[in-house]
């Protein structure tokens, strides 16, 4: 065989790269990532289920000022239907990447290493004694364990390349994506609890406070007018009425403390009420973010999200590997079938 020297220098290598652990190490690290981008996407989708399906009670009437009243899970039902797809398909994505990680581990067992370098050693030999006969059955002994070896190592490193070329930006900005839908729709959910009858509550309690108010303002003056009668008379003061004087500024102090608590609690009120944010504005917002027009463009915009990351990852690890796999199988094919001569010169 002419390129004798060639076969024993890649013999070499294989043997070699065997016992390193480096491409060990990346490929278990880019399917460690990928496992990471597939969990968060299947954990979002899952979440977005869960905030869909507290929707499919849920009622918003003429509290909100919307004539009627809709419920928001049945115009939602059918995002549901298609988050629940793609939970079942991410969960054969990360099937696939969690049987990719069993198989490095055990390709990259001692086992394969120790058999395929006993195996290139006497490969190597006997190509230097020109054995075509032995050679043939050795070498090929020799391809099927460097398949098992470095197979699933070699479709990994190349379906990474192509990853981070092609996919992973896309997938992270789909998972971005994802994300902000979910804590969008959980923001929504949450501002359905201010509800009408949440306004109607404050306002009376501000009546109320109010009311009390005014009655302790009325007790002050009354009492405050009392406390300069007897305050007129320095005499009457210091001889008879001492003990009556002192009671009433006491009862002064207690009602303007009572006036005060009430300013206090009737300002937090208000402040809830037409806070920065105020209650209405957030009614206001919320009926037009359920809006039919509003829902279906947000909708629409998730479709697409979901259906551009199901196909990334279809693609990462399942079309991709696959193709690589064939071109692999085409390559080991053509070296089992090579006629091996050597020179006998």
């Amino acid at each position: 065989m002419k390129n004798k020297t060639v076969i024993l220098a890649v013999i070499t290598l294989l043997v070699i790269g065997s016992w390193t652990s480096l491409l060990e190490q990346y490929s278990e690290n880019y399917i460690n990532d990928s496992l990471a981008d597939a969990g968060v996407a299947y954990g979002t989708a899952r979440g977005i289920n869960a905030l869909v399906s507290m929707f499919q009670t849920t009622e918003i009437g003429a509290g909100l000022g919307i004539s009627g009243s809709i419920t928001i899970g049945e115009v939602l039902d059918p995002l549901n239907d298609l988050i629940e797809r793609f939970s079942d398909v991410m969960t054969i994505v990360i099937s696939s990447l969690i049987l990719q990680k069993i198989l490095l581990l055990i390709v990259s067992n001692k086992i394969f290493t120790v058999a395929l370098t006993v195996l290139g050693s006497i490969s190597g030999l006997v190509l230097l004694l020109k054995n075509t006969k032995y050679f043939k059955f050795t070498f090929r002994l020799l391809l099927i364990f460097v398949v098992i070896r470095f197979s699933l190592i070699i479709v990994i490193l190349l379906n990474s390349s192509i990853d981070a070329m092609f996919i992973s930006h896309h997938i992270e900005n789909g998972n971005s994506k994802l994300s902000s839908s979910e804590t969008e729709l959980s923001n929504t959910i949450n501002s359905t609890d201010l509800s009408a009858e949440k306004i109607e509550e404050l306002n009376k309690n501000i009546v109320t406070k109010k009311a009390k108010k005014k009655k302790a303002e009325k007790k002050l003056i009354s009492a405050k007018q009392n406390t300069d009668k007897i305050d007129e008379s320095f005499f009457e003061s210091v001889i008879g009425s001492n003990d009556e004087y002192i009671l009433l500024k006491k009862k002064e102090e207690k009602l303007e403390d009572e006036i005060k608590k009430l300013n206090n609690e009737i300002e937090t009120i208000n402040n809830e009420l037409n806070g920065d944010s105020s209650i209405y504005e957030q009614m206001s917002n919320l009926k037009d973010n359920l809006s039919p027009s509003v829902i279906a463009e947000k909708i629409t915009s998730m479709v697409d999200n979901i259906f551009e990351l199901l196909v990334l990852f279809v693609l990462k690890t399942i079309l991709i590997p696959i193709t690589f796999i064939y071109m692999l199988r085409g390559l080991v094919k053509g070296a089992w079938n090579m006629e091996i001569n050597f020179d006998n010169k």
